[in-house]
């Protein structure tokens, strides 16, 4: 429940009130090592969200830590792939230089040994943002086309719209015709609201 709220509806608040309980019992050495790994992934992430009231560095990077700790004796590669997007987002939403470096590439690192299709999308959608920044704007073009393409045919609403925004963006700075990028904005748009998502930090490019 808690990954339908984070991904799903793009609700961080309301991922972290349902993880909590679970936290405890992780603290508590209450879990199974594999469940404890997957609770540890998930609020490396809830707190690497664009949430300016979870954000928290220094906690996600914890969570992190005692998850690596757990892939010791617990491979996952699905975990792992998790644990490399909280440590992007939380450099990205950081804005330090040498931090969104030394996490640079990892997550397209450890999407090769990724099999849940939902979770490829979503590191891909990480892969096209690092693809942007670093200038490599064909490729990121390329990539979010490609996810909203995937994403609509999973009818995972949020990434469709997500994806659909941002490639407008990229068509903009491309110099495309305008009625190519309000075209790709009404379909986010459509996705958005025909998959009723929730008004998350994504729906404002949406």
């Amino acid at each position: 429940l808690s990954h339908l709220q984070r991904w799903g509806r793009e609700d961080s608040r309301g991922a972290l009130v349902t993880l909590l309980p679970h936290l405890g019992e992780a603290e508590m050495g209450l879990l199974p090592q594999g469940v404890e790994l997957q609770v540890h992934a998930l609020a490396a992430n809830l707190y690497a969200s664009p949430d300016g009231k979870l954000f928290d560095a220094v906690k996600s990077d914890g969570h992190v830590a005692r998850a690596e700790a757990l892939l010791v004796e617990n491979p996952d590669s699905d975990a792992r792939c998790l644990l490399r997007m909280a440590q992007t987002a939380g450099a990205f939403y950081l804005g330090e230089t040498e931090r969104v470096a030394r996490y640079s590439g990892r997550v397209a690192e450890a999407l090769t040994h990724v099999t849940d299709p939902a979770l490829r999308l979503l590191a891909e959608d990480v892969c096209a943002h690092e693809e942007a920044i670093r200038g490599e704007t064909t490729q990121a073009t390329r990539r979010f086309r490609e996810v909203a393409q995937g994403a609509a045919r999973l009818g995972y609403a949020f990434l469709e719209a997500r994806n659909l925004a941002f490639l407008a963006q990229r068509r903009l700075d491309e110099a495309c015709e305008p009625e190519e990028a309000l075209l790709l904005v009404r379909r986010a748009r459509e996705a958005a609201y025909g998959g009723r998502m929730a008004r998350g930090f994504s729906f404002i490019f949406a």
